[in-house]
């Protein structure tokens, strides 16, 4: 990773637990935090070394002004990994975290052994940066209404499905709220919106690419994107599939490290 982009990291929020290998670093989506992990880190964490972050902005770490492009949040990541003197991991990402888990992948390839990405791989055309600024979710995070806008953004659409708990429904719009509204602009803009990386195709790590129940991305869609990735799909769960549908997500997680346990040693 080049040295500018190492100058200008910020030291992460984490939780590391747990010991074995190989070691499981989970990156959280927009708005979230390590919280979102809290049931794979006690499923894992007894064979595996398991780390969860907090990227630049959300959670506990810092939040400054910029700094939140795709890239820029795995150079942090990247610095994480130096820190904690991690050779070999196995990514795991939600959401916006997927996008995140690929540029760091891509950027630090000899170190990343297998992807699992979770909700947050689809076919993307590109967007100019009139689109980006014309997309509805960017004008819902620009006003002054920020706070209500995202209670609306968090708790609709693809989040749930009519049997979701509904005291994760009210939870997670309440916690989402708490990220600084620059922090939602920058990364809604810099990683979420951005154009896909032509590098994500060319990496060779396996990847398990795990999709909600009520989503469009298809395995079609994925392969796209990421020709040589596995495909499956939970049954009952809308976007937040790590919360709601947490054994059938940790039954593929299992089957898929242990197809990667000798790459991975």
């Amino acid at each position: 990773m080049p040295a500018r982009d190492r100058a200008s990291t910020v030291p992460l929020h984490h939780i590391d637990e747990g010991s074995g290998g190989p070691a499981l670093l989970f990156i959280h989506g927009w708005l979230r935090s390590t919280a979102d992990w809290s049931k794979q880190a006690r499923a894992f964490r007894g064979r595996h070394r398991v780390i969860r972050a907090d990227l630049r902005g959300h959670g506990r770490s810092p939040a400054p002004a910029g700094g939140y492009t795709r890239r820029e949040l795995a150079a942090d990541v990247v610095a994480l990994m130096d820190e904690l003197d991690l050779a070999s991991v196995v990514l795991v990402g939600h959401s916006m975290g997927c996008g995140v888990a690929l540029e760091v992948a891509a950027a630090a390839p000899r170190r990343v052994c297998a992807l699992a990405l979770v909700d947050g791989v689809g076919p993307r055309e590109p967007l100019t940066r009139a689109e980006i600024d014309a997309h509805p979710f960017m004008s819902a995070v620009s006003g002054a209404d920020y706070r209500e806008r995202i209670m609306e953004l968090a708790g609709g659409g693809i989040s749930f499905t009519p049997g979701s708990d509904p005291r994760l429904v009210r939870r997670i719009p309440r916690e989402s709220v708490r990220t600084p509204q620059h922090v939602a602009i920058g990364s809604l803009r810099g990683a979420v919106l951005a154009n896909r990386s032509a590098a994500w195709g060319r990496l060779r790590q396996p990847i398990l690419c795990v999709a909600s129940s009520n989503t469009r991305i298809s395995a079609a869609g994925v392969r796209e994107v990421l020709p040589e990735a596995e495909f499956g799909q939970v049954v009952g769960s809308g976007h937040w599939v790590q919360l709601e549908a947490a054994p059938q997500l940790h039954a593929m997680l299992r089957a898929f490290l242990k197809g990667v346990e000798q790459r991975c040693s």
